[in-house]
Parts: C-alpha cells; structure tokens; sequence
C-alpha cells in the first residue's frame, strides 16, 4: 500500500509540476491508473465522466456564477457597498468595516472567494486609498473578506463537496450561516481594536447626527435591496424545504435578470459577458471535479482509502489525531495549489478517514474545509485572493501586501479551533431545517 501511495504521489507532483492543467492532468493520471492497476476495469472511464458531469447537483455551479456576473456587471454590487458604507461611516474603523460587511453580503450570492475580493476590492480600495486610511489595513480586510465567498452559501466549494460525498448541499448551504457571521463580526471587531489604538493613522471619523443616521439607516434600502431580497429568496427556499440548491440558483438568475431589467441596468451585452465569465469559470471547475473524479474511483478500486483507514484502525490513533494530521495536510496543500484541487484530489482518502473512523460528523467536516480552504486562500505562496488585491492595489511591494493578511489569518486559526470545539455553530441550523 505505501509503496502504491508513494508512487502516486510522486506521478501527481510530476503532473503538477510539468504545468498541466489540474483537471486534465488528475484525469491523465486516473486513466494511467486504470490501465495499469484495473485493465479489465478501464472502460469505466467514459460512464465515470458522463456521470459525473451529469450531476444535478453540480448544475448549481455554472448558476450561481451567472447569477453573480449580472449583479457584478449590472453594478449593483456598487449600490450595496455605497449603502453599507453609508451605514457603518461612522463606526471606528469607518469604510474599513464595509469591506467586511459587503464581502460577507455579496458572498452570499456569487459563491465565490475570489470573485468577491475582486469585487468589492475594485469599489473600495481606491476610495479608502484616497481618503489615507492604512494601506495594510485595507488590503487585509479586502483579502480576508472576499474568503467569506466559500462559508456564506451559496459556496461553490460546499457544492462540490456534496457532489462527491453524497451529503446534503442544502443542509451544508445552511451550516455555513452561523459560522460565516461569527467570522465576519471576529474581522470587523479586530478593525475596531485597531482603530481606537491606533487613532494617529485613522482618518478622522465623520461624526452624524443622530437624527440623520436614522434617515440614512432608511435611504440606504433603495441602494441594497436587490441583493437582500435574492438572498432571502435563497435563504428561505432551502431553509424551508421549498426549493433544492440548484433550483434556487435558477430562480436566482431570473429573479436577479428581473431586477436588473426593470432598474434599466441589464443589456445584451451585458447578458452576454456574464454568461461567458460564468462558462469559463464554470468549465474550470468542472474540469477538475471530471478529473479528480477519474483518479479518485481508481484510488477506490485498489482499496488505498480502506486499507489506509484499517491501518488507522489497527494503530489505534485517536480521532483528534486524525482530525489534527488532516488540518495539517490541508494547510499544507493549501500553499502549494488551489483549494478546490486540493479538496478534488484528497476528498476520496480523508472523508472516510474522517468520517467513517474518527466519527466526526460530515456537515461539521464539510464546513471545516471550507474554513480550511479559507485559509489557503490568503496564506503564501498560493493565496489566491492576496494576489488580487495586489493586482488592484497598484502596491509595488508584495511583502506589504502579504503581510497585511497575518492579523486576519490568526483570527481565522483561532476560529477554526472554536468551531471544533463547539461543533455546535455548526450543526444548530441544518438539524431544524425542514426535509
């Protein structure tokens, strides 16, 4: 088995290394596999891909990214972060906390970490340049909201973790709401601590009456209720039972097409971008989930997960043992490749590890990769979402730019350690849900 493992290993790094794409090179190596280990089995290959392709479940990706174009290129993702800015002006921390609050809002409808860093990075970081706010504190907070992307559902990730594992996409869209506001709030009272600290290198705050923030408190719906009556119809469709996520990804888009049309904000062209943005995001991903798909049935045919986790067994190793060697492999993979890939490739091996030894429970372990895969977005030298904040920056020095995220990465390790220890943030939520 370990030499088996070992040269796996050692063909994926090679495959990697060589600068194949992740989803063609997982499937190179899973076809290698078949005609080496399973020849009999090798005509599998064709029904695998077609099945996996085929997923009602994985409909839901290519959706919610349209869905996420429109409101991106149609700017209401401009109206909602000008109404919360309106709102939390006057909070220390000011613009800063925006960033946090219209991340968290707009994750919950494009799915996507990266895209929601681009996203509201584009808006806020050249407004909060000019007004002299910390250039490590606004990259920081642009870098590390945007990875709310994956927690608030709807989450690309959590979709593609249901496809492969069999568990509830609703019911993991759904666990992710505690978590994701608890981690946002941990951001945004850290931005507080800095500012009342550090009072010198703030701007000054703009003091308004109370009166006129109430007015403001009402005005700002005009700007941020689009986005909040998509939510609610995400929200509540899953939550209640009435809808599947995919299904509520597709009334989504209309309702969203809808909107947009009757604010005489859509156009063909814009129609027509957002489709093709979404196709090529959506084609990626696929791409890889087919290939990982390929290589993990032939992991599973030769019996590495089994046997791995009768090892597992026989030694005796605690479940927290496992649970801290996963953490750690993944922390790992993350710094060196993509999250999704890293989820694809190792998904077949550590959710029976997991789930079916250590007996840690598999929503819980879903949205503990997703935190995990948080992580991998801002840690070096693969930290997706650091690196599109330094492309909007215009900052000529990466280590600036890196180094902004370390107060943002150590809160979100101390929030992984609190939703293992209280696993039941988690888990409140999916077990009221409605069948």
């Amino acid at each position: 088995m370990f030499v088996t493992l070992l040269v796996l290993i050692i063909f994926l790094f090679v495959i990697l290394l060589s600068g194949m794409y992740v989803g063609p090179g997982l499937a190179f190596l899973g076809i290698i596999g078949f005609e080496y280990f399973m020849p009999r089995s090798a005509g599998m290959i064709g029904n695998i891909i077609y099945n996996t392709s085929a997923s009602f479940t994985l409909s839901a990706i290519p959706l919610f990214m349209v869905m996420g174009e429109i409101v991106l290129n149609t700017d209401l993702s401009k109206s909602l972060y000008r109404g919360i800015s309106k709102l939390l002006t006057p909070v220390p921390g000011g613009l800063v906390h925006s960033n946090i609050a219209s991340s968290a809002i707009f994750a919950a409808i494009s799915g996507s970490s990266v895209a929601t860093a681009a996203t509201i990075g584009a808006i806020a970081f050249p407004e909060q340049k000019k007004r002299n706010y910390p250039i490590k504190l606004i990259a920081g907070s642009l870098a590390a909201g945007g990875t709310l992307g994956i927690l608030i559902p709807p989450s690309i990730t959590m979709i593609i973790y249901g496809s492969m594992t069999g568990v509830s996409v609703g019911r993991l869209f759904v666990a992710g709401i505690i978590p994701g506001i608890i981690l946002a709030l941990m951001f945004m009272a850290y931005i507080y601590f800095y500012a009342i600290t550090n009072q010198d290198k703030m701007p000054k705050i703009e003091k308004i009456a109370f009166k006129e923030y109430v007015i403001t408190s009402f005005i700002i719906w005009k700007d941020i209720w689009p986005i909040i009556l998509i939510l609610i119809t995400i929200f509540v469709g899953i939550y209640g039972g009435f809808m599947t996520p995919t299904e509520a990804a597709a009334i989504s888009v209309i309702e969203v097409l809808i909107i947009s049309f009757l604010l005489k904000k859509l156009t063909f062209n814009i129609l027509k971008e957002s489709v093709v943005n979404a196709l090529k995001t959506s084609s990626m991903i696929l791409f890889i989930v087919v290939g990982a798909s390929v290589f993990g049935n032939i992991i599973s045919m030769i019996k590495l997960p089994a046997n791995l986790c009768n090892l597992v067994v026989t030694s005796e190793v605690g479940p927290y043992s496992i649970l801290f060697y996963v953490v750690c492999l993944y922390v790992f993979l993350g710094c060196v490749m993509s999250a999704t890939a890293a989820i694809v490739l190792t998904l077949p091996i550590t959710y029976p590890l997991m789930v079916n030894v250590a007996g840690f429970n598999p929503i819980w372990y879903g949205v503990l990769i997703v935190i995990l895969n948080e992580i991998a977005l801002i840690t070096p030298p693969v930290g997706m979402n650091v690196y599109v904040i330094y492309g909007i920056s215009g900052e000529k020095n990466m280590g600036t730019i890196f180094s902004s995220i370390i107060p943002f990465l150590i809160i979100m390790i101390i929030f992984m350690i609190i939703t293992i220890i209280f696993p039941q943030l988690v888990l409140f939520l999916p077990a009221k849900m409605v069948n």
